[in-house]
């Protein structure tokens, strides 16, 4: 909440967007599973760093709606690591904690993130929108009900950046 009422009020920057590190995330394929390094982002993360896909397509803003099919793009370093470099790779699924993920696209070696800048890029990057699948639920509310982290307004967890108006 507290993401879109600073978009919202946003005066002086041309876009905003938010991101996340997940740390890791056990991921599953063709029968093999592994740990991998994972990271949540708005759906404009890519676009706004001007990040291009090697093979398909960056997260799009209409990935981080809640009513979307859950997506991933993965680092080359990954895709040669765990694919062999399959240049059919897009459109394959994959679980990440047990979600079902759709990889539409492969970003370069080159962009590592605004995390990592010396380091490998993250293994996954997805939809902020996808916090609700991937994590456990924040905490518990009077009445006993959890609240996921996208809801609640006073928990400072995301990191938030843009870019600066022409002048």
């Amino acid at each position: 909440p507290t993401f879109a009422a600073l978009r919202q009020a946003n005066a002086t920057l041309t876009e905003l967007a938010a991101s996340v590190p997940m740390n890791s995330v056990n991921v599953s394929s063709d029968g093999h599973a592994e740990i991998a390094t994972a990271y949540l982002a708005t759906g404009n993360y890519h676009q706004m760093l001007g990040v291009r896909a090697l093979r398909g397509r960056t997260l799009l803003p209409e990935d981080d709606l809640a009513s979307a099919a859950p997506v991933a793009t993965i680092s080359e370093q990954f895709w040669a690591r765990r694919f062999g470099s399959d240049p059919e790779i897009v459109g394959k699924v994959l679980r990440a904690n047990d979600t079902p993920l759709t990889i539409v696209g492969v970003t370069p070696a080159a962009f590592t993130g605004v995390q990592r800048v010396i380091n490998d890029a993250p293994d996954l990057v997805m939809p902020l929108a996808l916090d609700r699948l991937l994590t456990l639920p924040g905490p518990i509310y009077p009445g006993g009900a959890a609240q996921a982290r996208l809801d609640q307004p006073t928990n400072w967890w995301l990191q938030v950046f843009g870019r600066l108006k022409p002048g």
